[in-house]
């Protein structure tokens, strides 16, 4: 197992959060997302298939939930899981390559090597989300595609809703129940940070922008506006 150093997370590093997070990420995903989280997964794998793809990575891949569903399903597939946060890669079960990294580290480092790279809840937190699409380009063949899963409040009535649970109950909820023994600065909760991160995030209306300057074509979005999550997925 990797051995992580126990540190108070500085603000725009989720590291420490993350390595922290990793024995309880999976069920409080499943609970805050109000168990739609594993067909939000199979959407993606359903997109990834549909690439016909033979090397894929999976970008911030977390406790390897959607790596675990690719490799059940597609055993012969060269699987590669990246993520900053070590204790959360040691959470994976499946036999997939994981390498402990930044993901503007390690992109520059397999130019043109993937056909189809992942991004799950992944964006959101970048501090240059542009940037991080630029280095994903690069580990990208030629025709390769690059899938996003993020969050979207939706248009319309149901975007009051999401923005009450969000910016008010999901942070208090956190306090409560799911994170109520995190022992560093409150206002660094993992609740609170993921409410004022999708604040700033909204819709994504950048992404189509980031894309194109990142070389990206093809660009398209592959969920209703009224939804609370957002696909999008784009050609090298």
């Amino acid at each position: 197992m990797s051995v992580v150093t126990e540190k108070e997370p500085e603000t725009g590093d989720l590291t420490p959060t993350f390595d922290w997070m990793a024995p309880r990420y999976e069920s409080q995903t499943d609970a805050v997302s109000w168990g739609r989280y594993d067909g939000w997964l199979r959407d993606l794998m359903t997109i990834a298939e549909g690439f016909s793809p033979r090397r894929v990575v999976d970008l911030g891949c977390g406790t390897g939930r959607l790596l675990e569903k690719l490799y059940r399903r597609h055993p012969d597939w060269e699987l590669v899981g990246v993520d900053a946060a070590a204790h959360m890669l040691d959470e994976i079960t499946v036999p997939v390559n994981r390498v402990h990294a930044r993901l503007q580290e390690w992109a520059p480092r397999h130019p043109r090597e993937f056909d189809v790279a992942l991004m799950s809840f992944v964006l959101r937190d970048q501090a240059d989300p542009g940037a991080a699409i630029r280095a994903v380009h690069q580990a990208l063949k030629p025709g390769g595609h690059l899938v996003v899963l993020e969050t979207h409040t939706p248009k319309g009535w149901a975007g009051r809703g999401f923005e009450a649970y969000f910016y008010q109950w999901l942070p208090r909820w956190g306090d409560w129940s799911l994170t109520k023994d995190w022992p560093y600065r409150p206002e660094e909760a993992p609740y609170r940070w993921l409410a004022r991160s999708h604040r700033r995030w909204h819709r994504g209306d950048q992404m189509p922008a980031w894309l194109k300057e990142a070389g990206f074509r093809n660009v398209q979005t592959r969920r209703p506006a009224t939804d609370v999550v957002m696909v999008w997925t784009a050609e090298a």
